[in-house]
This record gives structure tokens, sequence and C-alpha cells, in this order.
């Protein structure tokens, strides 16, 4: 079966026999392609052009949501800090969040948009809504933002990572809870619970969650009805 587009065959930079599709249907359109192609080798044997430079021209027409999806899709596949566990689908989810927050936000289509003054302007923007985003959720943004630049490096998509030592806002100068001491009533709940809890549970089988519904250190629910105890008598003040 023939192909619908012709493939260009041609030595890269390193002297590498290379094979790409054109992407055209029509003979003088993928010899122009070939064309371009054969001049960035030279550009980069002639020391004009570093590899890397040449690689980045491989992606700059790709829409930034095709290199997003990329980026979440080696999230999925890699390893946390053990070499048999992976990266949780929540931290996956929260990582997409904050990239379309970020992205869409700032307008951004290409990877050649990509740009930090953007991004500072999106977050003062976001700093003077009435309903004021709290700063951890800006700094997961920008740890986000920060990362996918990294990658786009590591993959060759990028020269340097725009996003590179991106101040993050003052967290302890954003505290939504005051911390306080316990008063006398919520103390009495609470040791009253300490010794209630474990005879409610007691007889009840424990069932691992699947990794999907894991949360913090959350990993297993009880199962089965609550067995009936005899009534434990409230905590006496002293």
């Amino acid at each position: 079966m023939t192909a619908g587009t012709y493939t260009a065959k041609y030595r890269d930079g390193s002297g590498v026999v290379q094979k790409v599709t054109t992407g055209c249907r029509t003979l003088d359109a993928a010899k122009a392609v070939l064309l371009d192609l054969e001049t960035r080798a030279d550009k980069v044997r002639s020391g004009k052009w570093t590899a890397a430079e040449d690689a980045v021209l491989n992606h700059r027409a790709t829409p930034i949501e095709q290199h997003v999806d990329a980026y979440i899709a080696h999230l999925r596949g890699k390893r946390g800090k053990g070499a048999r566990v992976a990266v949780s689908k929540r931290h996956v989810l929260n990582v997409k969040h904050s990239l379309d927050c970020v992205i869409g936000g700032c307008g951004f289509e290409h990877l050649r948009d990509l740009n930090r003054e953007a991004v500072d302007g999106w977050v003062t923007g976001q700093q003077q809504k009435e309903a004021v985003p709290a700063a951890r959720t800006h700094n997961a943004h920008l740890a986000a933002v920060t990362a996918f630049g990294n990658w786009c490096v590591q993959t060759r998509r990028l020269i340097v990572n725009p996003f590179d030592r991106l101040i993050k806002l003052d967290e302890k100068a954003d505290r939504r809870r005051e911390r306080r001491a316990l008063t006398e009533e919520e103390l009495h709940r609470l040791l009253r619970v300490a010794i209630v809890r474990p005879l409610a549970e007691y007889g009840r089988e424990s069932e691992k969650l699947p990794p999907e519904k894991q949360s913090g250190r959350r990993t297993s629910t009880s199962t089965g009805p609550r067995p009936k105890h005899a009534k434990c008598s409230p905590i006496s003040r002293t």
C-alpha cells in the first residue's frame, strides 16, 4: 500500500541517516521540507547551531497541549522514591490541573510562547482577585510549571527552562487557620473518643483501599457492621 505523504531521507548534523515524514502530498512541497532539513544539518556540522538547538526546531509547530499530554504520560509511568512505587494518581491529576491553570491563564499556545514574565503577571493578577487563592496553591502551580520546563529541556524540546528559579510566595504570611490550644471541652471530647474508638472498631475487618482511593495515611478501611458493645461511661471531670 502506497503512503499518502512523502518521506524524507537525509543525514543529520551528527552524520546519522534519518527518515522522517514530510506530511506533504506533493513532490515539490516534500522537496522543500527536505531542503530545510538538509540546511539545518549543514548549520550543525558547520558549528552555527548546536545539536540541541536543531532538535528544538522539531517541536516548534506542535501545540503545547500535546507536550503537556506527553509530560503527564511520563509522570504516570515514573517511579517515586521507592523503586516499585509509582507516582500517585492524585499527584498526576494535581500537576495536570496546575499546568492547565497556568498555561491557560497565560495564553501559551506553543513552547516558544513560554516566558516567566507572563507567569509572574498571572500570579499578580490572581492575588488581586476578591477570592485570593492560598500561597500554597500558587506555589504548587509554580512548582508544576518549573518541573514541566525541566522535562522539556531533558527531552530536547527547549534549550533552557524559562521557569527556572521562579520566586515563590511566602506561605507563612498566608495562614488560613491560626493555631491555638484546645479548650477544656475539646480536650474532654478528644480523650473520650480515644477510649471509645478502639471498642467501637473491635471485631471489624480491615480492607485495603485501591491505589486511586488512598490518600495520605488512609490506605485501608473497616468493613462490616459495627459490633454492639456495652456503653462506656463518660470521662469524669476532675
